[in-house]
């Protein structure tokens, strides 16, 4: 339990994020009984779950119609940004598997991911204490995230995500400037796809965020 505590004290860590959003949630949600709701969330959060255990990751909470998590912290990884996008492209293909065998209805995901410092540990009191996640990794994966909107797709990750990579994928494309929403320190960012050819998905989108100097 002590050493429980000790490894839960506030520090830095350098730990991958990925906000993941439901597309189209609200429409389904507001069109459904609420049983049907819950046992749909129920159905795709399983899926979720298991992507992100099987990859050492850590669900840090659930947003009703999304999520965030966090690779590298509590836990220690080698690559934080191998686990969340091995975590990504399971969570597609899964995701995927599950609306061909009726399991859920059409559903498409939007993830983004991001790399950097973050300041890790236990906020609050002696009798109400959350594990927190704190840094500009967070918001800009965030932001991210809502990027998918724009692009149509499905993952983006950050340039600093690609250069951990364990594996570096081929076939850039620039698909031009975009902005990181709400954060006037960055400059455009510039956008790039990739074609994944080692699994079913067609594309990615890369970001890289560059600072205003």
């Amino acid at each position: 339990m002590l050493q429980q505590e000790r490894a839960l004290k506030s520090r830095l860590m350098r730990v991958s994020v990925m906000f993941l959003d439901i597309r189209d949630f609200s429409e389904f949600a507001g069109s459904r009984p609420v049983e049907e709701v819950v046992a749909y969330q129920n159905a795709f959060f399983r899926i979720i779950i298991d992507a992100v255990n099987r990859n050492h990751g850590v669900i840090n909470q659930f947003l009703g119609d999304g999520c965030m998590i966090t690779f590298g912290a509590p836990l220690v990884l080698d690559n934080p940004c191998d686990n969340a996008v091995q975590a990504g492209l399971q969570i597609v293909e899964k995701v995927n598997e599950a609306v061909s065998q009726e399991y859920l209805p059409p559903t498409r995901a939007g993830m983004g991911i991001h790399v950097g410092d973050a300041v890790t540990g236990n906020i609050g009191t002696d009798t109400r204490q959350q594990y927190s996640i704190t840094g500009n990794v967070v918001i800009l994966a965030s932001r991210i995230e809502q990027l998918n909107k724009d692009y149509a797709s499905q993952i983006l990750v950050s340039k600093e995500v690609l250069d951990y990579l364990s594996e570096q994928p081929e076939g850039f494309i620039s698909l031009g400037p975009a902005h990181a929403k709400g954060r006037p320190e960055f400059s455009e960012v510039q956008i790039v796809k990739f074609r994944v050819t080692r699994f079913r998905f067609s594309y990615w989108l890369t970001i890289n965020l560059k600072a205003i100097t």
